[in-house]
Order: structure tokens, then sequence, then C-alpha cells
């Protein structure tokens, strides 16, 4: 099978992937259910807030005092300002039921979170309000304003402004009952589970995770703890998959390494193919002696999709389908297999599961999650291309905060930014494939195209975007 572009291997690996279809959900609750994936869509039970709520501490006011109010006030000093004057009538705090309408010329004391009262007209900070009483028919006053001990014995309040619904958050503000709150397929960050709390939901269904089966190959590679004889290396791609899966998905993975020995590759995929929605092995898909994996993967009925393609590195990767329905080769099983050979050397696989497993495992676990790319201005010159497109480990970083007044642009006005404010991209001292040191500090990998010309400086190319750290 030649080998393909970039572009083609993906739009193919994308038809497999709407074929791919996720286990169904279960129940769990809502508090564990960080990092899986929404197995239906869900809708607000109630309205939040349930009833309007002050978004700050200080007093609720209602429209200024009618004359029924104005009488109630006779006894008192005569006051000039009464348009802005309210009597105080109470206070609440959150939790408290919700107190009785307030009527012309009154005011409550509120705290944030506390229901207002029907009829208010808006929320005066305690900052901003003076405070009345009256007291043996001499009004007194205090500016002091965030001293509650001088509210608790005032009597009327003064406002500065009036602004109708102010610092008001009404009935239904943030969702209404019945509102679309999470969509089918959506993956759950700690934001959604708190937005589902809030709608007094306890448990969701989400899809199961995709059982995954990882095989790694070469005679050469021992696990860390044994002593290294002559032409011996240490194992690193098993543990480096296992965490790249950690950092993806909650699957449920097997590992196994099997050296480079025929017979017990093909007893293993013989265990595995039919019995696990994806299959990730490492190494033995080149041109070697010894890269004997698609022809065992022919031998046990998965149909190859694409085997070698244009990239830097990883172009030794292959991609396969073993589908139930097609293949008597093997008793029949529960499962669809997914197939991905990555390559040997440790940063192939990192690179490759980038490209191709990371999407892959998001569909099988009924993710929509897209990777991210982003522009960014190269930090320095280098020889960074080869003949096939290349994605080179870099670390993407701004150089100041967008606040920072000495690198605004002068147009500032006109919405433009300095090139300070772009992100920066700088490609790492990295070795090549074989190399896991420099790519510890990398948070991209930067896209460069064989046929551009050689990047330079300042010049803006493309960037995947990893995961999180």
């Amino acid at each position: 099978m030649p080998v393909i572009h970039l572009p083609q291997a993906l739009t193919i690996l994308q038809a497999a992937i709407r074929k791919s279809v996720p286990r169904a959900g279960f129940q769990i609750p809502v508090v564990e259910a960080v990092g899986c994936v929404a197995a239906e869509t869900v809708v607000a039970l109630i309205d939040h807030p349930p009833s309007a709520q002050s978004l700050r501490d200080g007093v609720a006011y209602a429209s200024p005092p009618n004359s029924d109010a104005l009488e109630r006030w006779s006894k008192l000093p005569f006051l000039s300002d009464t348009e802005n004057v309210r009597e105080l009538v109470g206070e609440v705090f959150p939790g408290d039921p919700s107190p009785p309408p307030l009527s012309p010329g009154q005011a409550i004391r509120i705290m944030t979170g506390a229901t207002v009262p029907e009829s208010t007209s808006g929320v005066a900070m305690i900052e901003e309000v003076e405070w009345l009483c009256a007291l043996d028919r001499q009004w007194q006053s205090s500016k002091s304003s965030a001293a509650w001990s001088i509210a608790q014995s005032a009597t009327h309040v003064r406002l500065q402004t009036q602004h109708p619904q102010l610092h008001v958050l009404p009935q239904g503000a943030i969702y209404h009952c019945g509102a679309e709150l999470i969509h089918f397929g959506t993956r759950l960050n700690p934001v959604h589970i708190g937005l589902l709390s809030s709608t007094g939901r306890e448990s969701l269904a989400c899809f199961a995770e995709p059982r995954i089966s990882v095989l790694t190959t070469g005679d050469e590679l021992i696990p860390p703890g044994r002593q290294l004889r002559s032409g011996q290396i240490y194992n690193s791609n098993g543990a480096l998959l296992q965490a790249l899966l950690r950092q993806t998905c909650r699957a449920d993975v097997t590992v196994q390494h099997l050296g480079d020995s025929e017979t017990q590759i093909a007893a293993w995929l013989e265990q595995q193919l039919g019995h696990t929605d994806l299959i990730l092995t490492t190494g033995a898909v080149s041109a070697g002696q010894k890269d004997q994996l698609p022809a065992l993967f022919s031998r046990f009925g998965v149909q190859t999709l694409f085997h070698g393609v244009n990239i830097k590195p990883g172009k030794p990767v292959y991609c396969g389908r073993f589908d139930l329905a097609s293949t008597t080769a093997l008793s029949a099983g529960p499962l669809n297999t997914m197939v991905l050979g990555l390559p040997g050397n440790p940063i192939s696989v990192w690179v490759t599961f980038q490209l191709f497993a990371r999407p892959l495992i998001e569909s099988l676990r009924g993710s929509h999650h897209q990777p991210r790319w982003v522009n960014a201005r190269l930090s320095k010159s280098g020889n960074y291309q080869d003949n096939r497109l290349t994605f080179w480990p870099g670390r993407l970083h701004w150089t100041s905060s967008p606040w920072d007044a000495t690198d605004r642009c002068d147009s500032e006005e006109s919405g433009a930014m300095s090139l300070q404010h772009e992100p920066i991209v700088t490609p790492l001292e990295w070795q090549g494939s074989p190399d896991l040191r420099a790519p510890t500090e990398a948070n991209c990998l930067i896209y460069f195209s064989s046929s551009s010309p050689a990047p330079q400086a300042e010049s803006r190319v493309k960037v995947l975007l990893l995961p999180d750290e």
C-alpha cells in the first residue's frame, strides 16, 4: 500500500470513526463524572436562580415614596430629598424565606444571594448609601457605609443613585426549567459538574470507556529495573502509552510486551481482536526484517485502511479495522476492533498518538472533542524541515500579559495589538524520534510543511496544542 499524505489519512480515519459506535452509557454520580462523556442531553429541572437574587450586599429598595408613605413620615423633620430616601423595614439573608413585597418608599437590608422582595426597583451597594436615623425628631446620618453596626440602627437610607434592576439577578436569568444545559457527547469538565449540581442532578448517563489493549514489540526492549545488557534499551513505549491514555480517557487498558516472537504476537492478536475496542501497538510496522505486524493483521482479517503517512516523525504508522461482519478468521465476538500500529521510536509514538489515536479514542468514548490549532509567531529561524511534513516539539507562550500597557501599540483604540501580544512558539532543541528529553517541555507540536520556504524568525506557523500538563 503506498504512503499517503496526512489529509488523506485523516479523512480515512474520520470515515472509520463514524463507523465506531461508542458502547451504551451507564448512570454515574455527578460528582464522579468529570472526564466522562455525557450519553444524554441534560435539561434544567428548575429555574436558576429559583427566585430573583441580590448580586450585592446593601439595600433592596422600592419606588420613591408615594403620598401614603409621606404621610407615614409626617412626624419626621421635613425632608427635601424624599425622592432618594427610603424607610428600612427589615433585612434578609441567603436561605431566608422570601420577604414580603416592598411598598413605595421602603427598603430592606439585603446580603448577596438573598431573595429580593417583590416590587424591588434595584439594589444599592452598602458602599453607596447613607444611613439615616430619626431620634428625638432629629435626623442623624452616617456615611460610614461599610459598617453594618450603623446600618442595624438606621431607620431610613438615602440612595446616591437609582437604576432599574441594578444588581438584581432575575429568576431564571442563568437558565429556565427545561433549558438545554449539556449536549449529548460533551466531555465533562469541573464546571459542567457544578452546573449539573446546580439543577439538582445527582447522576447522569455517560458512555462506557473503551477497552484498549496495548502491545509493545522489540527484543531489544526490557522493563525498567533490570540490568541492561549490550544491545538492550529500556522499554519507554509501554509507560508512555499508558500515560497518554490516562491523560486522554479513563479506559480499561491492558499492556503486554512480547518482543519480536511471531508466535506469541499471533496468539495475542487472536485473543484481542473482536474482544477489545482498540489495539495500539508500537514497533514492527516499518520495512525491517522483523516488522511483521501488518502481515499478521492481514492474516487475522484486519482490513488495512492505510499504512504509511508522509509525516515526520511517524511515517510507518498503520491503521486498520477488524469488522466482525466481514471476517470468519475468528469465532464471533462482541466487538469490532480498531487497530493502530504506531512506529517504534518513542517520539514517533507520541506524535502519531496525538494525530491518530487521540481523535479515535475520543470517538470511541462518545466525545465530540476536536484537536485545537492556533497561529503563532516563530521565535527563531532554523532547519526544521524535511522532505516530509514535520511536527516539531515546541513551547508556546505569550511574552506579556494583556494588561501590560508598555506593550500596547499606538492603534489600541482600533482594537489592534502589537506583535508582543501574539503567542510565540519556540522550537525545542530536539534530536529526533528517540529523544524524549527535549519534548518534556513541549506544550504543542509545530507544523512545518515540506513545500513551504525555510521558516524564519517572526514567521507565522500553525501549532497543534497538546493536552494540559
